[in-house]
């Protein structure tokens, strides 16, 4: 029933469709039992300086979606915007929120894991959202751009970023553990990939129409359709699909990996399903005044009216665990072990595992947009954050040429370019051609002819772990990165020193040999005749003596053996 005598519930929307010049805002607003007036405030900041066309949407109980177009905007930009509602108490204004007409992304990882793969072409970005492992966006042309999948070994290759043939007029995406949805502007969805638990084809529930918001989990999707009712479709192994009677006037939601999340109206958060503990997802006791909602695994983010942000679930890795004094928050987003927030002024703040936090690119600033998954985020962004390269130890041979890879990456998705900032002190280092020595490179500021390898010679008969090191720096044309450095251990042969039968703690064969002892040695066994296959890595037992144990050698006729380093 309606409540009557009281201010209407406003909740401001992600806009959609978004075009270079062209966007529709979007809302839904409760009137609670009184005449009432909608229109929306939109501009450049937050003084706004500009309205849509009054609406009246009568005196509902339940939620009213209002949609206004917005036309003649500037290529490149960013907006902001907030739904109002008027009746005869008052005005009630929802958040503000962003959109672009299109601008870059910016992408960024834990750095124990693989390297995000922007594509050198994403452009024109005007909506965003990360999968576990992949990512996609939303082009101001209504076309859907996707990478990441398969990209490391967390995950396999299931489809979710091979974007269907002639998928178009695209206001919104989701991504899943490996599946996607996108959100078409005549309110209908498309999936593609593959549901987790049960393995299944992504599919999409037949008829579903006047969707307005997509969510993905592992194995579940959901929409909100904009009558304020949910749809949850996939697998329900933890009751993910299982949602609450009468859940009504629903204005966003949230899929976490096991679970489901639905804010609604009047600021309140609903939460169905379990974790991988079966502990159910209840927010917070007394969570109110909530605009928006996040969730990706199993924990939780609810920003609120004020701009401070609650967390709750998991929090194994801190990612519950909020900054202190956390405030003028716009968006959240939730990852695997991290959280992240978007702050008024337009730049970020993370919170969890620390990787996370120390990866946040240098310089992204004027972020439209954030979303998270596993191990990366994204932003839509129109900063050109500097290429990042990564610190590495390379081992080679003593007397023998070594090929050095450097490693780096452009958050944008920018071609990089590398150049030596500092050659090492010992040996020589050259240009690599393809089959071996070129140019020698012996000035700082030197660039790298193959892009990304050079070639080191170390001095005659001589070794060291360190042996010395080098500095380099990546370019994306108009910024460097900061200098990496590549240190390099040359190595003489290990010397076996030792070998026998042992017969304690366990019957095997042990191989005894010294070598450098700042260096890291790997025993390799012939399988078959020319094949050589991995042991384990050799045990230093004293400075510069290691030992290997083979326990499965005991009933073998005979095996060889190597040292190998790494």
């Amino acid at each position: 029933m309606p409540v009557y005598g009281q201010l209407p519930w406003v909740a401001t929307q992600p806009a959609g469709p978004v075009r270079q010049a062209s966007g529709t805002l979007n809302g839904m607003v409760t009137p609670r039992g009184s005449p009432t007036t909608t229109w929306f405030e939109w501009g450049a900041d937050l003084s706004y300086g500009a309205v849509t066309t009054l609406t009246n949407i009568g005196t509902s109980g339940r939620v009213v979606r209002i949609s206004a177009p917005v036309e003649n905007l500037v290529p490149g930009s960013i907006y902001h915007y907030r739904l109002a509602a008027s009746n005869a108490f008052g005005v009630a204004f929802g958040a503000d929120n962003l959109f672009t007409t299109g601008m870059g992304v910016a992408t960024w990882n834990d750095p124990s894991t693989s390297t995000p793969a922007i594509p050198y072409d994403v452009s024109n970005i005007v909506a965003q959202a990360c999968g576990h492992g992949h990512s996609l966006a939303v082009v101001n042309d209504g076309t859907v751009v996707a990478w990441g999948d398969g990209v490391s070994t967390y995950y396999a290759n299931y489809g979710q970023a091979t974007v269907p043939a002639g998928l178009t007029n695209v206001m919104a995406v989701a991504g899943g553990w490996e599946h996607s949805l996108a959100l078409r502007q005549d309110g209908t969805v498309s999936a593609w990939g593959e549901y987790h638990s049960p393995p299944q084809a992504a599919y999409v529930p037949a008829g579903l129409s006047n969707v307005v918001a997509i969510a993905g989990g592992d194995s579940h999707s959901l929409a909100l359709k904009s009558d304020g009712t949910v749809v949850a479709w996939g697998g329900n192994t933890d009751k993910q699909l299982s949602i609450p009677a009468r859940l009504t006037n629903v204005v966003a939601i949230a899929a976490g990996s096991t679970h489901s999340l639905a804010l609604k109206a009047d600021g309140t958060v609903v939460a169905w399903g379990t974790d991988p503990f079966a502990t159910p997802t209840t927010p917070p006791p007394g969570l109110s005044n909530v605009v928006a909602i996040a969730s990706e695994t199993w924990h939780n983010l609810a920003l609120r009216s004020d701009g401070t942000v609650v967390a709750w679930g998991d929090n194994t890795y801190g990612q519950t665990k909020v900054p202190a004094g956390l405030s003028n928050v716009i968006a959240v987003a939730a990852g695997f072990q991290h959280s992240l927030a978007l702050k008024a002024d337009g730049t970020l703040v993370a919170w969890g595992n620390a990787s996370y936090v120390s990866s946040i690119p240098a310089g992204l600033t004027n972020v439209a947009a954030i979303s998270s998954g596993d191990y990366h985020s994204l932003a839509i962004t129109s900063a050109n954050v500097p290429p990042r390269v990564f610190t590495r130890t390379v081992a080679g041979a003593m007397n023998h040429d070594l090929i050095i890879s450097l490693l780096g990456w452009d958050p944008n998705g920018d071609p990089v370019a590398f150049q030596i900032s500092s050659p090492p002190t010992n040996g020589l280092l050259y240009q690599y051609t393809g089959s071996g020595r070129g140019d020698a490179i012996s000035s700082p500021g030197t660039p790298v002819a193959d892009n990304s390898r050079v070639l080191f010679s170390p001095s005659q008969d001589l070794f060291g772990a360190p042996y010395t090191t080098l500095g380099f720096v990546a370019t994306d044309g108009q910024n460097n990165s900061v200098p990496g450095i590549v240190t390099i251990n040359i190595l003489p042969p290990p010397l076996i020193v030792a070998a026998d039968l042992v017969q304690t703690p366990n019957p095997g064969f042990s191989l005894g040999f010294s070598g450098l002892s700042n260096a890291t040695y790997g025993v390799q066994a012939e399988i078959s005749p020319g094949l050589w296959g991995r042991l384990g890595t050799a045990t230093q037992t004293s400075p510069g003596q290691f030992i290997f144990v083979d326990l499965a050698s005991t009933n073998l006729p005979s095996r060889l053996y190597r040292v190998i380093s790494p």
